[in-house]
């Protein structure tokens, strides 16, 4: 069995920008919250503006997913760039989210200018990748790589955790502690893992 689990973990691509572990996720769809990330900062403060209006209009970041969402949304982000154009530059704790599988919010202000979202988040069973391989990864700390905390959801340990003199608590703390081992491999944090809703939170520096 320790050999399965280190076969697993080697699989874990984190570092290089794809996060996965393998577990079962069922399709059960989610309820988008509207509290699902702390409440997003979209007061501006008044200052010289180095973009136009115009500008900032045609530098919004895209998304045609109907699966996804962000807070704030990309309706408030546009109507607050007709005010402040620069805040396209500083949207704090930006989240994207999927309405099934979880979401990542970016910690501290985040510049989204021209950022194509559907090319860039994929987020999907038991995985997160952002900056695919084919496109192109900017430095640590432009973008979106840069420090975030990530929620999947829907992760449930498979069968191997289990055994048929293990009580389902048991079987939770012995998968909690293997999402926290092959978090803490990766250089992130492992924040929880809430075993009822199938939750599993981290911090990471960035992607």
């Amino acid at each position: 069995q320790e050999a399965e689990e280190e076969t697993k973990a080697s699989s874990w691509f984190f570092p290089s920008r794809y996060l996965s572990h393998g577990a079962k996720s069922n399709e059960d769809t989610y309820t988008v919250r509207d509290d699902v990330s702390e409440k997003s900062d979209v007061s501006i403060a008044r200052s010289k503006s180095s973009l136009t209006v115009s500008e900032a209009l045609q530098k919004l970041p895209r998304f045609r997913n109907p699966e996804y969402f962000t807070r704030p949304t990309l309706g408030q982000i546009a109507a607050t760039v007709r005010d402040d154009p620069d805040y396209l530059k500083r949207v704090v704790n930006f989240t994207v989210g999927h309405k099934m599988y979880g979401f990542v919010r970016f910690l501290g202000e985040t510049d989204l200018t021209g950022i194509d979202l559907d090319d860039v988040v994929d987020l999907r069973k038991g995985a997160l990748e952002v900056y695919s391989k084919m496109t192109p990864c900017p430095p640590i700390g432009k973008g979106l790589n840069k420090p975030a905390i990530v929620t999947l959801r829907k992760v449930y340990p498979d069968e191997k955790f289990k055994s048929p003199n293990s009580t389902r608590l048991t079987a939770s703390r012995k998968y909690s502690r293997y999402l926290q081992r092959i978090t803490e491999e990766q250089n992130a944090d492992f924040l929880g893992y809430d075993s009822r809703m199938g939750e599993w939170r981290m911090k990471v520096k960035h992607f």
